[in-house]
C-alpha cells in the first residue's frame, strides 16, 4: 500500500514538472511513466484518464501554491504590500531563471484545456481562488494598516492583479525577455497600489 502511494505521488510529481514546461498536449503518459520509474500500465491503476490525472495534478499545484502565499504573505518579513510585492519579484525571477519557458501551471493548462474539457474547470477555479484569496487577505491586511489607500475593494485588485500577471507571463514567454513583467510590478506597486502623494498612513 505505502509503494502505491509512493508510485501516485511520483506520477502527480513529473506529470506538475512536465505539464508545466510543455503543456498538457505535449506530454504523454509514456513519457509521464517514464520519468517516473512506473510502468505506463500502472498508471491507469491510479488514473481513469489523462484528463482525471491533469485534474490531480492541479490539486496538487493548488496545495504548492497554498503554500507558498501563505508562507510570505501572511508569515513573511516586511508590511503588507512589501510581502506582496517581494512574491512577485520573487515570481519574475523563476520566469528569467527558466528563460521564460516556466509558468503558472493554472495558466498554462487553462489555455489549453478550460475550453475543451470542461471537467478540468472546477480545479483551474480552484487554484485561481486559491491565490486570488490570499492576494486579496493581504490587500485588506494592508489597508487596516493605512498602507493601501486605492478605493476598489481588496476582491476586485486581486482579481485585476492575478489576470495581469497571467497576461504579463504569457507576453513575456512570447517575447523571451522579462520586459511586460517588470512593467507589471511598475505598474501595480508603483502606481495602482501607491498611495496619493499626501496622503498619511493610517488615515
Amino acid at each position: 500500500m505505502a509503494r502505491r502511494g509512493q508510485n501516485r505521488d511520483r506520477l502527480l510529481e513529473q506529470g506538475l514538472e512536465l505539464f508545466a514546461k510543455q503543456g498538457f498536449h505535449a506530454t504523454g503518459v509514456q513519457e509521464i511513466a517514464d520519468t517516473s520509474g512506473v510502468p505506463k500500465g500502472s498508471f491507469y491503476n491510479y488514473f481513469d484518464s489523462k484528463e482525471q490525472f491533469a485534474v490531480e495534478v492541479l490539486s496538487r499545484y493548488q496545495d504548492l501554491q497554498c503554500q507558498e502565499l501563505g508562507a510570505l504573505l501572511e508569515r513573511g518579513p516586511g508590511s503588507p504590500l512589501e510581502r506582496l510585492r517581494t512574491l512577485f519579484e520573487r515570481w519574475v525571477g523563476g520566469m528569467c531563471d527558466s528563460q521564460f519557458s516556466g509558468s503558472c501551471l493554472a495558466g498554462r493548462l487553462a489555455q489549453e484545456l478550460a475550453g475543451e474539457v470542461p471537467e478540468v474547470r472546477p480545479a483551474l477555479d480552484r487554484v485561481f481562488n486559491c491565490m486570488r484569496g490570499y492576494i486579496s487577505r493581504c490587500l485588506r491586511e494592508a489597508r487596516d494598516a493605512g498602507e493601501l489607500t486605492n478605493g476598489q475593494s481588496e476582491e476586485d485588485l486581486a482579481e485585476f492583479i492575478l489576470n495581469a500577471w497571467q497576461g504579463a507571463m504569457q507576453r513575456s514567454k512570447a517575447a523571451g525577455d522579462d520586459g511586460p513583467l517588470r512593467v507589471f510590478v511598475t505598474v501595480i506597486f508603483d502606481q495602482i497600489l501607491r498611495p496619493p502623494v499626501g496622503a498619511a498612513a493610517g488615515h
